[in-house]
């Protein structure tokens, strides 16, 4: 793979390499079969939506031989394709429903106004560690019906997984020896709560599964605790992803902040085009169920192919002067929660939460600044799959004179 990158700026950060490399591949190889690594890549907008959508064709369902990931496939919507992922799905998207998500908004306003009175004023705060973080593994939690005494334990595994990403398809033993603990950890500490669950059922998602039935049977506990293991880890990585790129994006983009303050229902628009921007995942992978062209190339039957949504939400054929950000873009089909029957079943809840937040920051403070060190923003690997940010420093700065409506 070859070829020189055009002239499209990339959002500043720690991902400019992955944004550079994709824009060259665009322009070049959109879809391209990687020898070094025998697997197919994808970089165009209409192909990587139809590998993501055409489940028939391209499916999501792998098997992994090793014990240490277990807990990430029983149970794991993103690895079913239909009819079995649509029953699971139904199962849990109660928790995400409208009626749902909206009944949270109360609460996650007063969590906001919370973690806000506690943190510093012009000086250095992690924006990650003293508020996104907390923000979204406070909500897991009480999805879940976990008790408060046991709330960090959900962030420090869930962080001790994102260190542990890396960049290829393929684990290492020793990365395999460090996810083995810390999923024995989870595992173990899951099924007590089933226990619980079963002895005093409430209202949380835990005690839903414990007494939801698929095709007549029940779930089995290696099921359940598989589906709360990704909602755990994949509610928390996502949403604080997007609430990092939005805390970026308030830095860069003055005139856009500015526009938010004096017209809060730009909000929905602008969260879209922060999730086009800085999407919180940069990749999926498929498996090709049989022989099919892609973009032109002949792809066999069980070949693997990786789509780059990160370049999707980038191509200048669907996107008007993608590197542009703008608060305004109608349409924005980003890539960015997915598409089809995989579409991101917490999208409507990080979206709550990120607006919430964004609100809650614009109300607060006049600027949230970026701390300059001169090291580079540490980054979870991005070519591993994911998008997310390490540490933020930010100074909150000031506070509006008057709220704008």
């Amino acid at each position: 793979m070859s070829g020189q990158p055009p002239s499209v700026p990339a959002p500043p950060g720690p991902y400019a390499e992955l944004f550079a490399w994709s824009a060259q591949m665009r322009a070049t190889e959109p879809v391209v079969f990687d020898e070094s690594m025998g697997l197919w890549h994808v970089f165009a907008y209409a192909e990587a939506k139809r590998v993501i959508t055409e489940h028939e064709t391209f499916s999501s369902e792998f098997t992994t031989p090793e014990e240490e990931l277990a807990i990430f496939s029983t149970g794991n919507l993103a690895l079913m394709d239909p009819p079995r992922h649509r029953m699971f799905r139904n199962l849990v998207s109660k928790a995400f429903s409208p009626r749902s998500v909206a009944g949270l908004e109360t609460r996650l306003t007063g969590l906001c106004a919370e973690l806000l009175d506690n943190v510093a004023t012009d000086r250095p705060v992690d924006f990650i560690e003293d508020f996104a973080s907390l923000l979204t593994t406070q909500v897991m939690a009480e999805l879940l019906g976990i008790e408060a005494q046991h709330r960090h334990k959900l962030r420090v595994w869930s962080d001790a997984l994102l260190s542990q990403n890396r960049t290829g398809l393929d684990l290492e033993p020793a990365l395999l020896a460090e996810i083995a603990r810390t999923t024995e950890e989870m595992d173990a500490f899951l099924r007590k709560e089933l226990i619980r669950r079963r002895e005093t059922p409430g209202p949380d998602l835990i005690s839903g599964l414990v007494r939801a039935e698929v095709d007549g049977e029940r779930l089995g506990d290696d099921e359940i605790v598989g589906i709360v293991t990704i909602f755990l880890v994949g509610g928390h990585v996502t949403t604080t992803s997007v609430l990092a790129s939005a805390a970026q994006c308030l830095h860069e983009q003055p005139e856009a902040v500015a526009r938010l303050r004096a017209d809060r229902s730009l909000l929905p628009t602008a969260i879209e085009e922060i999730i086009r921007y800085r999407p919180p995942f940069s990749r999926v992978v498929r498996r090709c169920a049989k022989d099919t062209e892609l973009g032109g190339r002949p792809v066999p039957a069980g070949a693997v192919v990786v789509v780059w949504l990160a370049s999707g939400n980038f191509d200048e054929t669907v996107f008007d002067a993608p590197e542009r950000f703008d608060i305004t873009r109608t349409p924005n089909p980003h890539l960015g929660f997915g598409n089809g029957v995989h579409f991101c079943l917490g999208a409507p809840l990080a979206r709550l939460e990120v607006r919430i937040a964004l609100d809650a920051l614009l109300d607060r403070f006049e600027r949230v600044t970026l701390r300059e060190t001169g090291a580079p923003l540490d980054a979870y690997d991005p070519f591993g799959g994911i998008l997310a940010l390490r540490k933020l420093d930010v100074v909150f700065e000031g506070a509006p004179a008057v709220r704008a409506d």
